[in-house]
């Protein structure tokens, strides 16, 4: 199971003279560095709670279909499926039927899950990558979308990154990122396996 970006998106979730705000900033000088280090902690904060936060395209690929009638999508919030894709016995792409499968991106995580009178098709034994679930998430498209605690804890992580631009080793304990960042994102976790 992989999940990869298709296509990125068109905003940045916080804007660099917000960042430059925060950290008390004048100047552009450090542009670049602070430009590097948000980038860092968005995909921190998305990759520790599982979910895209401006909207963008992603795939999930999967060596078979599973053994239940569903499909769970472990990125969220799911906005729609754009397609359900597969390599059929023959080695050949085809794309199930979206009248084979309902979709629910009510739930966390969201879920494909086939109609009661239909059954996966079979595929090409073996092959890796057999299945790609091509789909939409995030917030919405602008920052105004995703949750100001959220933002707040990329906030903190970028600060962190900035004043500690090293690994710091205290005694016996190394400096990480502040808890309030952790503590910040831990609400919208997405705890799962995917």
């Amino acid at each position: 199971m992989n999940y990869t970006v298709t296509v990125d998106p068109a905003r940045q979730v916080i804007e660099l003279e917000e960042v430059k705000n925060h950290l008390r900033v004048d100047g552009t000088t450090d542009d670049g560095l602070i430009g590097d280090y948000l980038a860092a902690a968005i995909d921190a904060a998305e990759r520790f709670m599982n979910r895209p936060l401006i909207t963008q395209t992603l795939k999930l690929t999967l060596d078979e279909f599973p053994a239940s009638r569903e499909i769970e999508i472990a990125r969220v919030p799911v906005q729609s499926v754009s397609s359900v894709k597969y390599y059929d016995v023959d080695g050949a792409q085809q794309t199930l039927s979206s009248d084979d499968y309902f979709v629910d991106t009510a739930t966390e995580p969201a879920r494909v899950r086939l109609k009661p009178d239909e059954s996966w098709p079979d595929l090409d034994d073996g092959r890796p990558g057999a299945v790609e679930v091509t789909f939409v998430a995030g917030y919405g498209d602008t920052p105004e979308d995703i949750p100001g605690q959220i933002a707040q804890g990329i906030l903190f992580t970028v600060a962190h990154f900035f004043t500690m631009r090293e690994p710091v080793i205290v005694g016996t304990i190394i400096a990480k990122v502040p808890q309030s960042a952790t503590w910040c994102f831990d609400k919208y976790r997405l705890k799962t396996f995917a």
